[in-house]
């Protein structure tokens, strides 16, 4: 019996660890895409403000705007009214690519499919959408600025790959969490159904008239 109720105890706690963890592994996955692209979209439109406050950055770029970029990996490039370049913090190659994508967004009014369209507002719209040219999937903003546009975009193959990382890490956590509590469990229900075993024990001798139970349950009791 002392073994039985130990099994059943340990049952439980895996069972119960086991739901747990999934649970955080299913909400994980679910709503944690939904929490970066909500944390990135909010990075984009920061760089938007600060982009306006800096009066589109045709003066001095300030420090702070480009660590704020390299800190949350993001790609700038601000243009005047005529698409010349006022600002870029990508190579040459990439700036073309990009004010490339203001001409087509904002002058052949070709944006993505509206499906992948997030927000959109007279000033700008969030959307994710593929460069082909890039080969890459983004989180990107763009629009008209009071004498120029501006272009904004983060890499979503990154946002993915940490999902997945953190999904990961959970799934391992869960493992370990569940192997060492059942070793815990195991020892300390030891101590939980000897007592129990015990009284077990003494209930049977009382049942058959033995009444010498009483003194064991006294010893019980003082041990």
């Amino acid at each position: 019996m002392k073994h039985s109720i130990k099994r059943q105890i340990a049952a439980i706690f895996i069972c119960i660890s086991v739901l747990t963890s999934l649970a955080v592994v299913a909400v994980n996955r679910v709503l944690l895409p939904q929490y970066y692209f909500s944390t990135r979209e909010e990075c984009l439109k920061e760089t938007r403000r600060q982009i306006m406050k800096n009066n589109n950055m045709s003066g001095v770029v300030p420090q702070s705007f480009q660590d704020y970029c390299v800190t949350n990996n993001i790609s700038v490039t601000v243009t005047d009214q005529w698409l010349n370049k006022v600002y870029s913090n990508v190579m040459e190659g990439s700036t073309n690519n990009m004010v490339g994508r203001i001409f087509v967004y904002y002058f052949l009014n070709q944006s993505d499919d509206d499906k992948n369209v997030l927000e959109a507002t007279d000033s700008y719209v969030i959307q994710r959408n593929r460069d082909p040219l890039a080969n890459m999937d983004f989180l990107e903003m763009w629009g008209a600025l009071d004498n120029g546009f501006f272009i904004a975009r983060i890499p979503v193959d990154g946002i993915q790959t940490a999902v997945d990382i953190s999904n990961q890490f959970y799934f391992y956590i869960a493992i370990a969490s569940i192997l060492i509590g059942t070793i815990v469990i195991w020892l300390i229900s030891s101590r939980v159904t000897r007592p129990l075993t015990r009284l077990t024990e003494i209930s049977q001798k009382m049942a058959n008239l033995e009444f010498d139970a009483h003194y064991e349950t006294e010893l019980l009791m003082k041990g």
